[in-house]
């Protein structure tokens, strides 16, 4: 065999175990990106599932389900997104933490007036029954007198 046929078998082989090379890389950066794009999209549901029953004023199931906000798919090499949903979630717990105080407390101020109004009404009630037995007794007592 020549030399430059040789060069030329070993050129074309070169070449094919370049073309293999780069196709195998190719293949695994697509699908690296499909399964990162999976992963955000399933983080991202949760999000708006906590969204939806903070909305709702759901917030004990909220904070169970912001909880789960993780990011899960290879931790150690998407540490910048691990970090940024830990992030998100202690923030996100953070205000339905806020959130639910408030509505304790408004729940609070609600009930202790509605409290109010039920003893306010009682009262006027009492009074009003107190006003028929005070006019009750002075017609009566009126009607003594002039029967004299």
């Amino acid at each position: 065999m020549k030399t430059s046929t040789k060069i030329l078998i070993g050129v074309g082989v070169l070449v094919l175990f370049y073309v293999w090379i780069f196709k195998s890389a190719s293949s695994d950066n697509e699908k690296r990106k499909n399964e990162e794009a999976n992963e955000r999209q399933r983080v991202e549901s949760v999000i708006a599932e906590v969204n939806s029953l903070t909305s709702k004023r759901d917030f004990d199931n909220a904070i169970v389900m912001a909880n789960t906000i993780t990011w899960n798919l290879d931790p150690s090499w998407y540490k910048s997104n691990v970090e940024h949903y830990v992030k998100q979630r202690n923030e996100i717990i953070g205000t339905i933490m806020q959130l639910k105080a408030n509505s304790d407390s408004v729940f609070a101020v609600q009930s202790a007036q509605k409290a109010r109004q039920e003893q306010s009404h009682k009262d006027l009630m009492l009074l009003k029954q107190q006003e028929k037995i005070l006019t009750k007794q002075f017609q009566d007592s009126l009607n003594r007198i002039n029967s004299k």
